[in-house]
């Protein structure tokens, strides 16, 4: 997991080395470039993480930890994912 988030970061802040203590801010990074970062780490984010987890989580270490203690959800096939997606579906019409 640090290791993604390393490769996301040294792409996002031009950096060929960071360390997984390294603060994000410390090493230049903007509010702008944060964004960026997160837009990049979705797929690796626990279901409806916002941008604020990266502030509150500054460095890798701490991010990768973040992500490890709350998993995204596990989808399992695709076509279960389109099953449960169509039951939600359903259940919505029938509320409304």
């Amino acid at each position: 997991m640090e290791q993604e988030i390393a490769q996301v970061w040294q792409k996002v802040l031009g950096r060929d080395v960071i360390n997984a203590s390294d603060n994000f801010f410390d090493l230049g990074g903007t509010s702008i470039q944060i964004i960026d970062a997160h837009a990049q780490l979705a797929s690796l984010l626990p279901k409806g993480s916002e941008v604020i987890e990266l502030f509150r989580h500054p460095t890798i270490s701490s991010l990768a930890s973040f992500v490890e203690d709350n998993p995204k959800p596990n989808l399992g096939s695709e076509k279960t994912r389109r099953r449960a997606e169509k039951q939600l579906s359903a259940r919505r019409r029938f509320r409304s």
